[in-house]
Parts: structure tokens; C-alpha cells; sequence
């Protein structure tokens, strides 16, 4: 800021600054080994955060997969493909899981590389609870849903075309075309945002 304050008067400058979610302190970590092992789920997963992709074997039947997930409504909810949350905003392409957990905050989950090779012959799967607590590098957390505060992310703009004020709440795909009219340029097209008026200057 001190830079930009420093410019000749020819030179004008603008500092935007945001982060793209908010993070949120995590507590449980869910035991999906142990969930899937008690119900024999034959399927693969990709989980990180408070949100897993499951994707089912083949010959393994989806309705009773997700049937057996969904007697644990206290640490996730459970999604099918095509029934995404609207928040999520996620298709019904080839990566998109066939089933979707999203954590009970403040459940979290891992994939199975958080654990060490060890983790399994000390009974991980079976003997540790549905909600393991231990002490993990890991603090924070994301993926939950947006009505959670926690994960609103922040936006700050200082300097040439931006208006005084305060921005209650704003939408991220807003970000570009606001950018782009502070620069004095079109945004790409197609694009689904606007300038957010409280920003920019006409």
C-alpha cells in the first residue's frame, strides 16, 4: 500500500485481495475405514476435507451402499450423483463420485494416505471409533457448506476505481469481470458474473 501510494500521479494502481473459501477449526476425523468395513462397501474413495467422492466397484450395488451410509446421519450426509447439493455446483461427468459424503462440521475426513501402513494392523478399521480425535498437523478445514460462515472467504479492494465502502457479501465468479473493469477491459466471454457495483466505480 505504501507502494502504491508512492506512484507518480500518471501511475494509478489497485491492491485486490481475497481468498477463495474460509477454513474452519476441525474436530473428529470421520473413521471411513471403520464404516467400511462393518459394511463390507466395495467401493474406492477420494476424500479431503469435509467431503468425500465415493465411487462404487463394479458388481457392488449403489442403493445398498448408499443405504449403509446414510444410518450415519450424525457424521455426514450422503449425495447421490445427479442430487448434488446446488451449492456445490458439480456436474455429472466421469470424476464426479457416485455417491458425495459431506462432513457434519466438526467432522472431517482423509483418505486412507493420511494413515501410515501401520494404521491397519492396529485395528483402525474395527476398533477405533466412528470419530477418531488425535493430535494431526491438520487444524482446518473446508468443503462444508456455504450457509456456514466459517467458510465465506474474504475480499479486499484499495485504490484507483474503487468505491469507499463496505461489501456485504459477494459471489466469486463476480471477481473477474470486477477485476477486469477496474483495468479498463471486457472480461472473457462467456462469463457469469458482473462488476459488483459497490467496487467499482462507474
Amino acid at each position: 500500500m505504501a507502494a502504491i501510494k508512492a506512484l507518480p500521479p500518471n501511475r494509478e494502481a489497485t491492491l485486490v485481495v481475497g481468498t477463495d473459501h474460509g477454513m474452519m477449526d476441525v474436530g473428529p476425523l470421520v473413521n471411513l475405514g471403520r464404516i467400511w468395513a462393518e459394511n463390507d462397501i466395495r467401493a474406492e474413495q477420494a476424500t479431503d476435507g469435509a467431503s468425500a467422492y465415493v465411487y462404487i466397484d463394479k458388481g457392488e450395488s449403489i442403493d445398498r451402499v448408499e443405504k449403509a451410509l446414510k444410518k450415519y446421519p450424525d457424521l455426514f450426509d450422503v449425495y447421490r450423483k445427479g442430487h448434488y447439493p446446488s451449492y456445490a455446483h458439480l456436474g455429472t461427468g466421469p470424476r464426479a463420485g457416485d455417491l458425495l459424503l459431506v462432513s457434519k462440521p466438526p467432522y472431517w475426513m482423509a483418505g486412507p494416505e493420511l494413515f501410515p501402513w501401520w494404521a491397519k494392523w492396529v485395528g483402525v478399521n474395527w476398533f477405533w471409533p466412528h470419530g477418531i480425535t488425535f493430535n494431526l498437523p491438520i487444524k482446518a478445514t473446508h468443503g462444508y457448506p456455504p450457509a456456514l460462515q466459517q467458510m465465506h472467504g474474504i475480499f479486499y479492494a484499495w485504490g484507483a476505481g474503487v468505491k469507499p465502502g463496505e461489501v456485504g457479501r459477494l459471489d466469486q465468479i463476480d471477481i473477474h469481470p470486477t477485476v477486469l473493469k477496474l483495468l479498463g477491459l471486457q472480461p472473457g466471454r462467456p462469463v457469469d458474473g458482473h462488476p459488483i457495483a459497490a467496487v467499482s466505480a462507474p
